[in-house]
C-alpha cells in the first residue's frame, strides 16, 4: 500500500547525511517507510535528523560514550513505523480533505452551469447525478493526491531571512511560473467566452446565462493566478509591507485588531490561490480597514506569517488600554 503512494527517487538526499553511519542507517529506514515524493518525505526526515542530533549532542554533555548517546537519542525518537504511520495518516487526511473540498466544489459548479444550460424545468436528473460524480472524481481525486503526496511545503533560503526580526513571505518559483502559465490559459478561455457571446466559436451555442457564468469563473481564476504571480510581502518588528496585484499595503504591526481564516462563501468569492485570511487593523485615521491575502501550502514562510499576525491581533488587542479593554 505505501508503495502506491511513494515515488522512486535516487537514493537518500546527501545532503541531509549526518556523518554518523547509525543515524544515517535511521533515517534512511524511515525515509523507505514514508510516502510521497522525496520533497514531501523530506520535512519528516529532517525533523527526524535534527531530533536525533540535538538528543545525541545533550547525551554526550552528560557524559554518555557515543554510542550510548546514539542509542539514547534513537530510542528517544521512537519506533520507526510509529513515525511512519503518523506521516501516512497525516498525509491521507490531506488528500480526503482536498479530495472532497476540491471535488465537490468544481462537481457542484458544472452541476450548476449543466441547470443554467437546460433549465430546472428541463433538467434530467439521473445523468446529471452521473455527472456529478465523475466530475467530483475526475477532478477531486488528482488534486488531493497532488496536494497530499507530490507538492511540498516551500522551504525558505536564506535571502528569505533578509535580517534578524524580518522575513519574506512570497509563493514558490514553480508556483509562479505555473501561476502565469495559467492566467494565460484562463485568459485564452475568457476570449472564446466572449467570442461565444458574439454568436462566434466554441460557445456560441451555449445559452447566454451558462455562458457568462462560466466566463465570471474564467476571470476568478484569472485575478486569483495573477494574484499569486505578484503577490509578494515583507514582514519586520514594525509592519507588515504587501506587493500585490492591486498595489501596496503597509499595516502597522500596532494597528493589528484581529486575523483569522475567511469563512467559507468569502473563500468561494475572494480570487485566490490558497485559503484566503482577513486582517483587521486601524489606518492613522481611525478607520477600522480589513485586509486578506491568501496563504498555501507552497507559500515560502506562510505559516510564519499567520503566527505574527496572531501574535500581532493578541498582544494589542490586551494590551490595557485598547478599546477591547476598555469594554
Amino acid at each position: 500500500m505505501t508503495l502506491s503512494f511513494r515515488f522512486p527517487t535516487p537514493g537518500f538526499p546527501t545532503d541531509l547525511a549526518t556523518g554518523d553511519a547509525r543515524i544515517d542507517a535511521h533515517l534512511v529506514a524511515l525515509d523507505a517507510a514514508l510516502v510521497g515524493a522525496a520533497a514531501v518525505r523530506r520535512q519528516t526526515v529532517m525533523e527526524a535528523r535534527d531530533f536525533l542530533l540535538e538528543a545525541r549532542d545533550h547525551a554526550r554533555d552528560a557524559g554518555r560514550d557515543e554510542a550510548t548517546a546514539v542509542d539514547e537519542a534513537i530510542a528517544g525518537l521512537g519506533p520507526i513505523e510509529a513515525i511512519a504511520r503518523e506521516q501516512r495518516a497525516g498525509r491521507l487526511a490531506i488528500f480526503h480533505r482536498m479530495m472532497l473540498g476540491m471535488g465537490l466544489g468544481y462537481a457542484t459548479l458544472m452541476l450548476l452551469l449543466s441547470l443554467l444550460r437546460t433549465g430546472l424545468a428541463a433538467a434530467e436528473w439521473l445523468p446529471l447525478a452521473g455527472a456529478f460524480a465523475a466530475h467530483a472524481g475526475f477532478f477531486g481525486v488528482p488534486m488531493g493526491y497532488l496536494v497530499a503526496y507530490v507538492f511540498k511545503r516551500a522551504e525558505p533560503s536564506a535571502k528569505d531571512v533578509p535580517r534578524p526580526g524580518s522575513f519574506l513571505v512570497h509563493f514558490a518559483p514553480t508556483s509562479i511560473t505555473l501561476s502565469w502559465g495559467l492566467a494565460v490559459l484562463f485568459g485564452l478561455s475568457a476570449a472564446l467566452l466572449v467570442a461565444g457571446l458574439a454568436g462566434v466559436g466554441l460557445f456560441a451555442t451555449w445559452a447566454p446565462a451558462a455562458t457568462i457564468g462560466l466566463l465570471l469563473l474564467n476571470l476568478r481564476l484569472i485575478v486569483g493566478a495573477l494574484r499569486a504571480a505578484r503577490f509578494r510581502a515583507r514582514v519586520d518588528a514594525e509592519a507588515l509591507q504587501i506587493d500585490g496585484l492591486f498595489g501596496q499595503a503597509r499595516i502597522p504591526r500596532a494597528a493589528i485588531t484581529g486575523t483569522a481564516r475567511a469563512s467559507i462563501p468569502m473563500q468561494l468569492l475572494i480570487p485566490a490561490m490558497g485559503l484566503s485570511h482577513w486582517i483587521e487593523w486601524q489606518d492613522t485615521g481611525g478607520r477600522a480597514r480589513r485586509t486578506y491575502v491568501s496563504i498555501a501550502q507552497d507559500m515560502v514562510h506562510g505559516d510564519r506569517l499567520i503566527a505574527w499576525l496572531e501574535s500581532a491581533a493578541h498582544a494589542n488587542t490586551t494590551r490595557p488600554g485598547t478599546a477591547s479593554q476598555r469594554a
